[in-house]
């Protein structure tokens, strides 16, 4: 039992990456909450829906990054 696990790919980011992930973990919800500006009449606009968009796909790669176990 003293042996160690070690993965076969391995989990080490690259500094690209990393900042990467950063970027969409501060954009992601801002333009999100940017789209709330663009309401028309109590809903959203094209303009505020093509935002919400945007930022569903850089949610993808910040929770990815923030949700990996890395060594």
């Amino acid at each position: 039992m003293s042996e160690s696990f070690i993965p076969a790919v391995s989990t080490k980011s690259s500094q690209l990456e990393k900042k990467v992930e950063g970027f969409c973990l501060i954009i992601a919800p801002l333009l999100f909450a940017g789209s709330t500006f663009f309401w028309q009449d109590g809903e959203y606009g094209m303009e505020a829906a093509i935002l919400i968009i945007f930022s569903m796909f850089l949610w993808i790669p910040s929770l990815t990054g923030l949700f990996s176990f890395k060594e």
